[in-house]
């Protein structure tokens, strides 16, 4: 490899770490959708085992829920606006971009997230 390749590598990755990561409640208003933002950090067992319940739960929905997945480790921006101090987090956003609901720690059993849509209008 040589140097300019190297510099531009780093110059891309270095780009890659400065972008703003989108606001939940950004990508809500712009879709009019409900948003469901996971916070995670991928990895840890926890995170493992909500991504699974959300995989499970928000197919059902169709198109009618955007799911947003937040790295916390990423995105520190998002995290500090929403005071999230715990993973897994799953906020709840309504079409207006309104924070409705919100969960902290892994959810289960699932039909929390289920009602939680429901009283936001989802029906399956």
């Amino acid at each position: 490899m040589n140097l300019r390749t190297a510099f531009a590598i780093l110059l891309v990755f270095f780009a890659s770490s400065l972008a703003q990561a989108a606001d939940p409640a950004d990508t809500a208003r712009k879709a009019g959708k409900i948003v469901v933002a996971d916070f995670t950090l991928g990895l840890c067992k926890m995170c493992k085992q909500q991504k699974g319940i959300l995989d499970e739960t928000l197919p059902k929905y169709g198109d009618k829920v955007v799911l947003q997945v937040v790295m916390v480790n990423k995105e520190s921006a998002v995290v500090d606006k929403y005071n999230v101090s715990m993973i897994p987090a799953i906020l709840f956003f309504d079409g207006n971009g309104k924070l409705v609901g919100r969960f902290d720690g892994v959810v289960t059993p699932k039909s929390k997230i289920e009602k939680q849509l429901e009283a936001m209008g989802l029906s399956r």
